[in-house]
């Protein structure tokens, strides 16, 4: 059995961070709750990732996503507070 040669995968994989891994999963779960139109359930998932991004060390992400996971921690309750269900 020949191997499978992994180096394309490996350059493309280093130009990203976790912060790009955390990010590919908000978008993920953003596309899955939109068939559900509730916004309270989006403000608890954005809450949720905010608090990924916040908490993921400065050493393995950039600081952007830092501030992008406070953004989300503020706006999250405002969602929840203004849905109307």
């Amino acid at each position: 059995m020949t191997p499978v040669p992994l180096q394309w995968m490996n350059d493309f994989l280093l130009a990203y961070n976790i912060g790009h891994a955390i990010l590919v999963g908000f978008v993920l779960s953003v596309l899955a709750i939109l068939p559900l139109q509730s916004r309270k359930v989006f403000a608890l998932n954005a809450g949720l990732f905010g608090t990924l991004f916040v908490i993921t060390p400065i050493s393995a992400s950039a600081y952007q996503w830092r501030l992008f996971g406070f953004v989300l921690l503020v706006l999250a309750p405002l969602l929840y507070l203004t849905s109307d269900e």
